[in-house]
């Protein structure tokens, strides 16, 4: 029954009343309140036309699901989905389903409301994507953080989850793709990397470590610049750039024996200078050298045989020497 007249509000709720084909006034429950400037509707409204405005201060939208892309007809066509932010004299921040790329997407672009796709928003005169910022953030099929968008994590390779990269393809070239992290990194499972994997500062291992492709550059000293292997004499320590560390038995040092043939009389508690000896080499620790005088071993100490002068090659008998006595030492 279509109307053919609309009449001024009346009756006690100010409802219009439209007049039908046959001239009756039909109920249209459409009320006028002229106190509040308010015109309620208690049924359906919908407007068949090109364009809605609504210029006011709210929108208050009681539904919980809001469908966009639908009419009196349902579901539309797939295409671009979203909302278009309208900011005078910038590009418009948008929030929409890329059908043809099959994402949502944050971004600036020159779209306006009534465009039936939205813009590339790395294209010319666009504004770029934008940035988000959120909570916590749950994936369940793997995650991307890279400048480039036409990255996908197969790809990357089939077993790959989260994928990061400053650049994509920078290596070798003067661009760094770097991923910083500010906090502790916890690795629950195996860490493998690239050729080579490097790390800039020290590492500290509560457990142990398993090297199976070897080690390369200096091992031979610790961060305050010293050997972390010490040797005592007539060891030495030496290592290569690629690593290896060779440790080399000096047996010229380790063991060495003089014989020393006493040309005249020697007053007790005078030094004799054995030549070729060296106890500066063994640290003047009697321990380490044997003194014979005509192949008898000599004890030392002040109130024994004999006791080291304090020099390379000075030696103390508590008793005298005569001419033709041999004094043989042997040093370790």
């Amino acid at each position: 029954m279509g109307a053919s007249a609309v009449y001024s509000p009346s009756g006690s709720s100010n409802e219009l009343q439209f007049v039908n084909s046959s001239g009756i006034f039909d109920a249209s429950q459409c009320i006028w309140d002229p106190d509040k400037v308010k015109l309620t509707i208690s049924g359906s409204l919908e407007v068949l036309g090109t364009e809605v405005i609504v210029d006011t201060q709210h929108l208050q939208v009681e539904d919980t699901i809001i469908g966009l892309g639908t009419g009196s007809a349902g579901e539309g066509t797939p295409a671009d989905r979203g909302m278009i932010f309208l900011l005078g004299g910038e590009t418009n921040p948008a929030f929409y389903w890329d059908e043809s790329e099959d994402e949502f997407r944050l971004s600036r672009v020159t779209n306006t409301p009534g465009d039936a796709t939205f813009n590339n928003p790395e294209g010319v005169g666009e504004g770029g994507y934008q940035n988000l910022k959120i909570g916590t953030l749950n994936a369940t099929s793997g995650g991307i953080f890279d400048s480039t968008s036409d990255t996908v994590l197969s790809d990357i390779g089939t077993d790959t989850f989260f994928y990061v990269s400053g650049t994509k393809a920078s290596k070798g070239s003067a661009i760094r793709g770097t991923a910083t992290f500010g906090g502790d990194v916890v690795i629950s499972g195996s860490l493998s990397g690239g050729s080579p994997l490097k790390i800039g500062s020290s590492i500290e291992l509560t457990g142990s470590a398993i090297f199976t492709q070897g080690l390369s550059g200096s091992l031979t000293h610790l961060s305050d610049g010293s050997s972390y292997i010490k040797h005592d004499d007539g060891i030495t320590v030496s290592s290569s750039s690629a690593g290896n560390v060779t440790l080399s038995l000096n047996r010229s040092q380790l063991r060495v024996k003089k014989d020393y043939f006493v040309t005249s009389s020697h007053g007790e508690d005078t030094r004799l200078s054995v030549t070729g000896v060296d106890f500066q080499a063994i640290s003047y620790d009697p321990q380490r050298a044997d003194v014979y005088v005509n192949g008898q071993l000599m004890t030392s100490g002040s109130s024994n045989d004999y006791t080291l002068s304090g020099d390379t090659t000075g030696i103390e008998f508590k008793f005298g020497l005569e001419a033709d006595d041999i004094i043989s030492v042997i040093t370790y």
